[in-house]
């Protein structure tokens, strides 16, 4: 779990320290006189164990012999930089619908619940009130489970496992790659990842922390009110060419992506609130976001 701690002293320079091998980052402070010596300890690189060719099809194959009982992660500044060293491509493989996350009798491996956009993407001027309906809406917490994306797996373990072993180094959610991405900026809001390592895989499962159940628990009538209209807003801007039903939260589509991070090969799973088509063959995903405002310039982001 991530845990956060954090001491005041004004004439200190906030510093994050990572421990590797340990899914938990903390916030310290370091004196002045321990600065030059953390900048000599950033100045070295740290390197992959093995450095790896990659193949379109997703194979890899080692260029050294060394072997490591551990996994090395390369220092956060290493990645969080305006140009960093290492590349990122995704692609998509594959996609599912489903009916909650949690139920094998109610996954598809079709695009049955996938929504289109509906409206232009420039359109401004509209008029849509996100309270209809609300009283009559039943929020039902969404689940973490990776089970879906384990069913993907099997479906498809002659793509992915290969000569006795899986094709990529992680398979998540991508909200779990998120929370890691996102330790480095985070101050107030803890998480927990159960991690399982099979053959030469490691498999994250994100888990509901303590604080997460409270602020569930407690959470205002406002708040609740603005998760709805997000749901009703998708309802209204998007469509479902198979079905003319009311939009269901629990209704989902999935798309599956492959990609890297330097050497290290990502499998994940992407809910897609809906898609912009753009020929009968392309389309784009479009994630959808609701934000208070009176006008378009109160809005805290503009496409």
């Amino acid at each position: 779990m991530a845990d956060a701690k954090l001491k005041s002293e004004e004439k200190d320079k906030l510093v994050i320290e990572e421990d590797i091998n340990v899914f938990q980052h903390t916030i310290t402070q370091i004196s002045p006189s321990k600065q030059e010596k953390r900048k000599q300890e950033e100045a070295i690189s740290v390197d992959s164990p093995s450095k790896y060719v990659h193949h379109a099809n997703g194979g890899r194959f080692a260029t050294t012999e060394r072997k490591e009982t551990s996994l090395a992660v390369p220092f956060w500044k290493e990645l969080n930089h305006p140009t960093p060293s290492f590349e990122f491509r995704a692609n998509e493989i594959g996609c599912f619908s489903l009916i909650g996350r949690t139920d094998d009798k109610k996954r598809f491996e079709d695009k049955r619940y996938l929504r289109v956009y509906k409206y232009p993407l420039e359109a401004l001027n509209v008029n849509l009130d996100l309270k209809v309906g609300e009283s009559d809406f039943t929020f039902e917490g969404q689940s973490k489970s990776i089970d879906a994306m384990l069913w993907w797996t099997l479906r498809h373990k002659n793509d992915i496992f290969k000569n006795n072993q899986f094709t990529f180094d992680f398979l998540s959610a991508r909200g779990g790659i998120r929370l890691i991405m996102f330790s480095i900026f985070e101050t107030r809001d803890d998480w927990l990842l159960a991690v399982i390592k099979f053959r030469n895989a490691y498999f994250l499962c994100e888990c509901v922390t303590d604080t997460q159940l409270k602020v569930e628990q407690n959470m205002t009538p406002e708040v609740r009110s603005f998760r709805y209209y997000g749901h009703k807003f998708e309802e209204y801007v998007t469509k479902n060419d198979a079905t003319t039903e009311k939009l269901n939260p629990s209704k989902q589509f999935i798309a599956v992506f492959q990609s890297t991070i330097g050497s290290y090969r990502l499998l994940y799973s992407a809910q897609i609130d809906c898609v912009v088509e753009r020929s009968p063959s392309m389309s784009e995903h479009i994630e959808l976001k609701v934000c208070a405002g009176k006008s378009i310039d109160d809005l805290a982001f503009k496409q």
